[in-house]
């Protein structure tokens, strides 16, 4: 193996992270993850999987990650009060855009967007 081979191993997650979890989900799913590529590790900041057709269980990957900013998942209709629960824990997210998903008045209001989420919108789907 090269070295440039082996710098590139090295820099891959492992695969049972959840790093590795969501690159997949996003990479199987048509979204994006963003890095910031200037911190050590690279670590995911943003992560975008609108209309990726995600159902409630498919959240669970996103909480283990801790440098977590914005995370977009509009156009998942099959999201509900269930999935934003998983949503919960990520303590360092600013933004949660969560447009046309089943996300009822009262699901939203028990997240802690305030504060927690202060430019988070969603939308009731058309």
């Amino acid at each position: 193996m090269t070295t440039a081979a082996l710098a590139l191993v090295l820099m891959l997650p492992a695969a049972d992270t959840p790093d590795a979890q969501v690159e997949a989900l996003a990479r199987t799913r048509g979204g994006t993850v963003v890095r910031d590529e200037k911190a050590p590790g690279r670590p995911i900041t943003n992560v975008i999987l609108v209309g990726a057709k995600l159902k409630d269980a498919d959240l669970a990957p996103l909480a283990g990650i801790t440098t977590l900013e914005a995370v977009s998942l509009g156009y998942n209709p099959d999201l509900t009060d269930a999935g934003l629960k998983e949503l919960t824990a990520l303590k360092g997210v600013e933004k949660i855009l969560l447009e046309n998903a089943k996300v009822t008045d009262a699901g939203w209001r028990t997240c802690p967007r305030s504060g927690r989420w202060p430019n988070s919108a969603w939308a009731r789907p058309r």
